[in-house]
């Protein structure tokens, strides 16, 4: 899919940077399609696919049939049968633009980032956890906690 996408942004003449904020995704997120480190998820099709309501549903998810639609969804989409003839259409008409309006502001979703130790994991006793509250190199300035159900708990000494 990603060659599709290449070839939509040649053919729209956007750079990767103009088509993220386009379609209201990270530009990590499109270098990162275009580059192949990641399949496009089902989101950023389907902003891609509001973004431009001219671009076939079926050509950039399967590759079939032509880049542009003669009309913008209104009677065809993924499901319609394929063996029914479509009305013929151009390889140079550009693809329908989205209406200018107001535009709606996306923040960014910050995924969280698993980070792993390459030190095993120990286990301190009662005793271990207040020699450490009493004798380590600095002042703590807070203990999390994290529980096996996905919750954790902030600690903060009391000054």
């Amino acid at each position: 899919m990603k060659e599709r996408i290449n070839e939509f942004l040649q053919r729209e003449h956007l750079s990767p940077a103009e088509f993220a904020d386009r379609i209201g995704v990270q530009r990590s997120s499109v270098s990162h399609v275009l580059n192949g480190r990641n399949n496009p998820s089902a989101s950023f099709i389907q902003k891609m696919i509001a973004a431009f309501p001219g671009l076939s549903t079926r050509w950039l998810l399967l590759g079939e049939g032509n880049m542009t639609e003669q009309s913008t969804r209104s009677g065809s989409d993924l499901f319609t049968d394929p063996r029914q003839p479509e009305a013929p259409t151009t390889n140079h008409e550009p693809v329908q633009k989205k209406a200018k309006g107001p535009e709606i502001t996306q923040k960014p979703i910050h995924e969280p980032s698993v980070v792993q130790s390459e030190e095993p994991i120990s286990y301190a006793s009662k005793k271990e956890v207040q020699d450490i509250w009493d004798d380590g190199p600095g002042e703590i300035e807070r203990i999390v906690v994290f529980y096996s159900d996905k919750t954790f708990k902030a600690y903060k000494p009391s000054k």
